[in-house]
């Protein structure tokens, strides 16, 4: 949403493939379990995901580096973006993309909010705690990485 920020969110679909790729993006946003696992290459995403119970959700909305923005029927799969019969609608124009962006902060904000929708969010905070740090220390380390 805000430079190399991710957000994610995605149902508790319980179809094969959609919890293979759930584990995938749980896995990336938790560090190894090894002592002194700092000293490792591993390197916390800027990403938070909010897991949300299945028959709450249907939008399809994304939005990549601030400069576009697609909103429509399409799933993020491949039958979603190949296969299938889907109509989306994409957005360039800076304001546009804005008006998208706000409305995406609105859902992420009803989503993770609420424990009638919520099944699991996993945030920037959560990732600092798991490793010692703060959020703040988080933001500077992303920040370091973006410049190299």
């Amino acid at each position: 949403m805000d430079g190399d920020e991710v957000k994610i969110i995605t149902s508790d679909d319980t179809e094969k493939h959609h919890q293979e790729a759930l584990r995938i993006l749980k896995k990336a946003l938790k560090p190894p379990k090894i002592a002194f696992f700092m000293k490792s290459s591993w390197t916390p995403p800027n990403m938070e995901l909010g897991i949300i119970r299945q028959q709450y959700l249907h939008v399809k909305m994304y939005v990549f580096d601030d400069k576009m923005a697609v909103v429509g029927s399409a799933n993020f799969t491949e039958h979603g973006l190949w296969n299938n019969i889907e109509h989306v609608v994409i957005f360039d124009k800076p304001e546009e993309v804005e008006v998208i962006k706000r409305d995406f902060k609105r859902l992420w904000r009803l989503y993770t909010e609420s424990r009638e929708t919520a099944v699991e969010i996993i945030t920037i905070g959560d990732i600092a705690r798991a490793i010692g740090k703060t959020v703040k220390q988080l933001l500077t380390m992303f920040a370091k990485l973006r410049k190299k």
